[in-house]
């Protein structure tokens, strides 16, 4: 449509694209001009499952969530930090000696006596680097209950569970289940071309597919039927290749079913603004962790 317009437009939008590819690290070539509808491909994907995964990893880290981390000398007096940290509406202060944060301390340890006789020690992998990603910000809050974050080895902020309640965590993980959908439906592609995958269909879900696909064409959207399916069809017919049951570390279609399940309702909660910490945290600690190595395997 671009080609048959202002030509200026065409190539002002293709040199947008080829722009923000190159920030993106994507390879891609310059837009060809489409001279007719029937040289549209069937399917327009410009990032690959792999690319976008990579996308999604490297967009967001620990320090885009991170609160600063106040800190107080060792040897104030904790009923003057009490009321400091009252003032500031903070639970958790860093305790420093000669500048260097060496532990921390909670507002309900605060009574009498000195910051020092009470400081809790930094726990083994308690501590990340601001590069860090989220996923490895949800690993460790999944075995601790703060997460610190570290620059130039001193410790400057932290990160608690409530902070992934945070708009940039649930858009990333948002994003991450959509990637997901996208590995998904690659696979089906792949192992049932020419949408063989419908013998694999309950006739009641590929009718209400069918209607789905007839009105998206009657609002002219680009799309296909595979496209029309719900999450949880879409997997249904992929865990049916044990192979890739396995491949994401599942013992039975069972396992990988309930997983499905989990991730469908925390995409419902992220889109209606639910807690997802109170009801989805097993289902977020799993999903990224599997994200990661499943990722590893598909790129092998």
């Amino acid at each position: 449509m671009l080609t048959e317009g202002d030509s200026r437009l065409y190539q002002k939008t293709t040199k947008v694209i080829n722009a923000c590819s190159e920030k993106l690290g994507l390879s891609l070539s310059m837009i060809s001009p489409v001279k007719s509808e029937d040289e549209l491909p069937a399917e327009i994907n410009i990032f690959s499952s792999y690319q976008s995964h990579q996308m999604f990893m490297k967009a967001f880290s620990a320090r885009d969530i991170a609160e600063p981390l106040r800190s107080f000398d060792g040897e104030k007096s904790r009923s003057g930090v009490l009321n400091i940290m009252a003032d500031l509406d903070i639970d958790i202060a860093g305790i420093n000696h000669n500048g260097l944060v060496k532990g921390y301390m909670i507002k309900t340890d605060l009574k009498e006596g000195l910051c020092n006789e009470n400081m809790r020690q930094f726990r083994k992998g308690q501590v990340i680097t601001g590069e860090a990603s989220l996923s490895e910000v949800i690993q460790v809050l999944t075995r601790h209950e703060y997460c610190f974050i570290s620059v130039f080895d001193n410790i400057f902020g932290v990160i608690v569970r409530s902070d992934i309640q945070k708009p940039i965590v649930r858009m990333w993980l948002f994003g991450m289940i959509t990637v997901i959908e996208m590995v998904i439906v690659d696979r089906i592609r792949d192992k049932w071309p020419d949408d063989s995958w419908k013998e694999l269909m309950s006739e009641t879900r590929l009718q209400k597919a069918e209607l789905l696909l007839k009105e998206r064409q009657r609002r002219h959207q680009r799309c296909n039927l595979l496209d029309c399916l719900q999450l949880s069809d879409k997997a249904g017919i992929l865990i049916t290749d044990m192979a890739f049951v396995k491949t994401l570390g599942f013992k039975s279609k069972g396992a990988a079913k309930k997983l499905i399940k989990e991730l469908e309702s925390l995409r419902n909660n992220l889109a209606h603004t639910q807690d997802i910490i109170a009801h989805d945290w097993p289902q977020i600690s799993r999903m990224t962790q599997r994200f990661e190595s499943a990722f590893t395997d598909l790129k092998d």
